[in-house]
This record gives C-alpha cells, structure tokens and sequence, in this order.
C-alpha cells in the first residue's frame, strides 16, 4: 500500500472522511431507525419500490447491532404485498419510460417485455435529445464571433454528421415507440 507523503495529515484525514461518507451513502437506513422499523411497512415499501430480495442484506448491515436485527418473516410478507402492487403490467411502461432501473422480481413474464420495450423507448429519446444538444452547442460555437474560420468548418462537419446520427436515432425511437404501441395492444395494457 502507497503511504501519502509525510506532512499531509489533514489531506489523509480528508480521505478517510469522504471514504467513509461514501460508505455510510450505501446503506439503507440509518443506524437510530433499526430499532424502530416496522419491517412488514419497510417491506411493503421496498416490494413497491421494486427492490430486489438482497435489499434484507442491505438492512442487515445498516443494522449492525445485534439487538436490532430485521425481522425477516415481516420484511418478506410485506415485499410480497408491496410487489403485487409494483409488478402490476402498467407499472412497467411508466418505470421504463422514466428510465428507472428494473431488478428481475416480477414473476408476471408480461412486465419484463413491458419494461424492456419502454425503456427502449426512453433510452432512444435520451439519445435524440443528447444529440439535440450536441448539435445546440457545435451551432452556438460557430455563431461565436471569436471561432476561427478553420474551427468553423470542423465544426460543420461535425454538425452535418450529428444531423444524420439524429435522423437514425430519430427512427429508432419511432420504431421503438411503434413496437411499445404494439406489445401494449397485444398484451392489453
């Protein structure tokens, strides 16, 4: 291990702080609520939130003391309560579309090909958009009077290029947002 050169304490007292808030952001809760978790409300409301089984293991090491153990049964019987809300088939289109992540827990086969085709659909236009915004700056940095003529034209050929990348994935979004419509209608949802 590469030790930090002397006379740098408070740079290594730095270090150690962001390292631990870093690990103290992954946990679950705080310490001062394992004691008084209702672990069938946490379960319901983990199962609503979609979070997959190993999040009990999350609350277990958030919960370090002994005397504050999850209550297991508790947590699953509210996770199975909180997920035959969260797997309902609509509630994948609206998380997909919003980009959300998706952990597997849905037995229902119909909410991973929802999800899948609707994140397909946010993931195309967040590309149209990030492109959009490509061809935004390039344009204003042409306008720009201080640009170089020699800038200019790199900067329009870069445009030109974005423009037809734009086109493509303007068509993959259409395709996208076709082939939702259509896994929608065939699932009747």
């Amino acid at each position: 291990m590469k030790r930090l050169p002397a006379g740098r304490p408070a740079l290594a007292r730095a270090l150690l702080a962001w390292a631990w808030l870093a690990l103290a952001a992954c946990t679950t809760m705080a310490v001062q609520a394992c004691p008084i978790t209702d672990w069938y409300a946490q379960g319901v409301a983990d199962g609503r939130a979609g979070h997959a089984s190993d999040r009990l293991v999350r609350h277990r090491e958030a919960c370090p003391d002994t005397t504050a153990v999850p209550d297991e049964r508790a947590w699953l019987e509210g996770r199975r309560e909180g997920l035959a809300d969260y797997c309902q088939p609509h509630r994948a289109v609206d998380a997909g579309l919003a980009g959300r992540g998706y952990a597997g827990v849905c037995r229902d086969p119909r909410y991973g090909r929802l999800y899948t085709a609707a994140r397909r659909v946010h993931d195309s236009r967040s590309r149209v958009a990030s492109i959009e915004r490509d061809i935004a700056a390039k344009r204003r940095d042409i306008a720009n009077g201080s640009t170089s003529e020699v800038r200019r034209g790199f900067l329009r050929r870069d445009v030109l290029t974005l423009e037809s990348d734009r086109n493509r994935a303007r068509s993959a979004q259409s395709d996208a947002e076709v082939a939702l419509d259509k896994l929608r209608r065939e699932l009747g949802v």
